[in-house]
């Protein structure tokens, strides 16, 4: 992964990145410092450093689709860990990195629709529920379950659980899905 403080795909990065015009990407060491922990946990030190590879090699900031695409088989190809990360908001690591490797923040990916007649609503993967919330009242509607706060991610949210607000009566979120589209690492 790292050989001499420099990363063994470096220069297969300076190729990807030209194929994928658009892709933003952080490598600069103090903003790859703040996502070696969720904003609602500070690891102790001893695990972070001694345990963990916590702070990732790089972040990218994908704004497509096919940016996902590309850096799951990026990374596929050169054997690099990876970490998704939607707004960092859960309180046990979940989006810190373990091994280091390549950081995924999906905040660019933010699209919310609303169609009112059908009570439906498509988001991104990094949309926010203030946001979600916002655009959902301008059409006089609401969730059937919430979380306690509103700085995270609907699907961060779906993917601890999706419980919160109106869940004894809803149901969790994932019963409340009509269609999720994935994207796995192979």
């Amino acid at each position: 992964m790292v050989s001499g403080g420099k990363l063994t795909w470096s220069k297969d990065l300076k190729n990807f990145l030209h194929r994928n015009p658009g892709l933003r990407m952080i490598d600069d060491p103090e903003k790859l410092e703040y996502y070696r922990q969720d904003l609602n946990v500070d690891l102790p030190v001893m695990i972070r450093d001694l345990m963990l590879k916590s702070l990732p090699d790089i972040i990218f900031q994908p704004a497509a689709e096919e940016h996902l695409l590309e850096i799951f088989a990026f990374a596929r190809d050169h054997k690099i860990p990876v970490t998704v990360r939607g707004a960092g908001t859960w309180g046990y690591g979940g989006a810190v990195p373990t091994r280091g490797g390549i950081l995924i923040d999906l905040g660019f990916m933010d699209k919310i629709e609303i169609n009112p007649a059908a009570l439906q609503l498509t988001v991104g993967p990094g949309a926010r529920f203030l946001d979600i919330h916002r655009e959902l009242e301008r059409h006089g509607l609401t969730l059937l379950s919430m979380t306690s706060g509103k700085g995270g991610t609907l699907a961060g949210w779906m993917a601890t659980g999706g419980m919160g607000f109106g869940t004894f009566h809803h149901g969790t979120v994932r019963e409340q899905l009509i269609s999720l589209r994935v994207i796995t690492p192979d």
